[in-house]
């Protein structure tokens, strides 16, 4: 079905024409229940080849509900990813998942169980995390400045450690205690003084020769957040600005301490190549935001 009117896309996206009526509907009958079927994928394709559109076309991919395991409340899965869905959360957490994955076989040439202690830094309700659990020999360790969807993850996924995290650092975390870190749209609401004490404290906890995979808003993000013009500004003069987020709704001790912050690859690779090895800047690769690899010298 097309059109479907869009007026979401077309707030994000005003410079191209007829925006509002982008959508699409699209329906395909499957031989067997979904969850018969297991784990699907989604991917966007040129109609003429059936290769894919490019790069920033990644796949979607949706998990069998047994892989899932039990969802949190709506809430919780909102103060998460916008939006009490739950197929956005399964789907959203396992494309992440998987897209982590490749990204550290696509720049290391290793798979992730060579990096078997795991970091979920800022883990929320456990939404990617959950996925390396179900890695053998992987050690998750999930930690977010959230107590209460620290305490679901608690009482709901027992294979991992689950620690709330203050504000700001000194934390529990073991030095040099992790192969790995991740930290998916987490530097995207942190002040930049806020982000250079995290850099510091990520680079304690990560063991010389780890990983640390974060996501930053980059050029799509940009966009798709419309970035208002005083704004866009300072961060082309400054390669980094910051906005209020008035969604976010944890019941943290500081009312302006989450923030919507934007960064240009210029500063990630300058400021955050002074705690870290720069080995990858992937555009978009985690929904909109970039994916930046780094390595703990």
């Amino acid at each position: 079905m097309y059109p479907v009117s869009r007026p979401d896309v077309a707030e994000h996206f005003r410079f191209v024409p007829n925006a509002s009526q982008s959508g699409f509907d699209l329906w395909l009958s499957l031989e067997k229940p979904t969850d018969a079927l297991g784990d699907l994928s989604v991917s966007v394709v040129d109609a003429r080849t059936g290769g894919p559109l490019g790069k920033d076309y990644a796949p979607y991919h949706i998990p069998a509900a047994a892989r899932t395991g039990v969802l949190p409340a709506p809430h919780q899965m909102a103060r998460v990813i916008g939006a009490p869905s739950d197929f956005y959360f399964r789907m959203g957490g396992y494309t992440s998942f998987l897209s982590l994955e490749d990204a550290v076989r696509s720049t290391t040439g290793r798979d992730l169980t060579a990096y078997p202690r795991v970091l979920d830094w800022g883990c929320g309700c456990g939404r990617v995390s959950r996925h390396f659990l179900n890695l053998p020999g992987c050690e998750v360790t999930g930690a977010d400045v959230d107590p209460e969807n620290v305490d679901w993850c608690r009482a709901n996924l027992p294979g991992g450690k689950w620690e709330v995290l203050p504000l700001r650092p000194p934390t529990r975390l073991p030095e040099a205690g992790f192969d790995l870190a991740f930290g998916i749209s987490v530097f995207t609401h942190l002040k930049e003084p806020d982000q250079y004490e995290w850099l510091d404290e990520l680079r304690r906890t990560i063991r010389p020769g780890g990983l640390a995979l974060m996501t930053f808003h980059g050029d799509a993000s940009i966009v798709w957040s419309a970035l208002k013009p005083d704004r866009y500004t300072v961060l082309r003069r400054d390669g980094i600005c910051d906005q209020p987020n008035p969604l976010y709704d944890a019941d943290l001790a500081e009312d302006d301490y989450y923030r919507d912050t934007f960064h240009t690859s210029e500063y990630i690779r300058h400021e955050w190549g002074r705690y870290f090895e720069i080995l990858s800047i992937l555009p978009s690769h985690i929904a909109h935001q970039d994916l930046v690899v780094m390595r703990r010298r």
